[in-house]
Parts: C-alpha cells; sequence; structure tokens
C-alpha cells in the first residue's frame, strides 16, 4: 500500500471486509502489508509507517522506496527484476520476498 491517507482509509476499510468475510472463510487473513512509494526521507510517510506498526504488528514487510525504475518497468513491459535488476526499486522488492520467505 502506498504511504498516504487515502490508501490506509482503504486499508481500515478492507480489513473491516475481510473481518466480515472471516464468517465463511476463518482460514481468511491478512499475512503482510508491503509499504511502497516511501520518501524515507518526508516526516509524513514516516508517521504512516509507525501508524501501520502499530495497527498490523508484525505483518508489516520493509518498505519499498519511490524509485524511476519502478515507474518504468511497467511502460517497457517487464517487471523490475529484469528491467533495471540493480536499482534500489529491485533491492527493496528483493527485501520484501525474503521477508515473506522467512515468516
Amino acid at each position: 500500500m502506498e504511504t498516504n491517507y487515502l490508501a490506509f482509509a482503504g486499508m481500515k476499510q478492507m480489513m473491516k471486509t475481510i473481518e466480515s468475510m472471516q464468517s465463511v472463510n476463518r482460514d481468511l487473513a491478512l499475512r503482510a502489508v508491503i509499504p511502497c512509494r516511501v520518501h524515507r526521507r518526508r516526516k509524513i510517510h514516516q508517521e504512516f509507517l509507525t501508524s501501520l506498526n502499530q495497527l498490523f504488528p508484525g505483518k508489516v514487510t520493509p518498505d519499498v522506496g519511490e524509485n524511476v525504475a519502478l515507474a518504468e518497468a511497467p511502460g517497457r513491459g517487464q517487471p523490475v527484476m529484469t528491467y533495471a535488476p540493480g536499482s534500489n526499486g529491485a533491492r527493496d522488492y528483493r527485501q520484501v520476498t525474503r521477508w515473506l520467505a522467512e515468516g
């Protein structure tokens, strides 16, 4: 999810939907939240990351920073791992993948 107010509000609404669906499917659960398009120096983004960690303890992956390669790759019809494997965006997604594999 992006680190902004609308995405945060949407996530809260999605959690209500998941909770209501758990009566039908008890296995349905949120496994992880991937914060993306993060500007690590912006205070507002740090505040959102703190709020995410409070709302979803233990479920927030390493964040994915804003990165040009991440924006360009879809326009080239390629995943970032193929388009720019050495980019910061690819590095961030490798960290997320490791986090998910360990959990």
